[in-house]
């Protein structure tokens, strides 16, 4: 780690800016990272939704054929 000399302000005022730069940078990439992750858990939801919807009207479907299979004929 350099030392810093306490007589070269504008040289400090530079190392200052620039690590605040690093650190909006990083906390921008931090935020997009969020953002993906949550629209990923969002199609997730989703697709869990879907396949909940999916698999009721299956367990209908299949309960509506055992009721028309055990109807007496004629």
């Amino acid at each position: 780690m350099d030392l810093i000399k306490f007589n070269e302000p504008q040289k400090l005022g530079s190392r200052i800016s620039k690590g605040k730069k690093a650190v909006d940078q990083n906390r921008l990439d931090n935020l997009v990272e969020a953002i993906d992750l949550a629209v990923a858990t969002q199609a997730g939801a989703e697709d869990i939704s879907t396949n909940v919807e999916a698999s009721s009207e299956s367990k209908q479907n299949a309960a509506t054929a055992v009721e028309t299979l055990n109807k007496p004929l004629g």
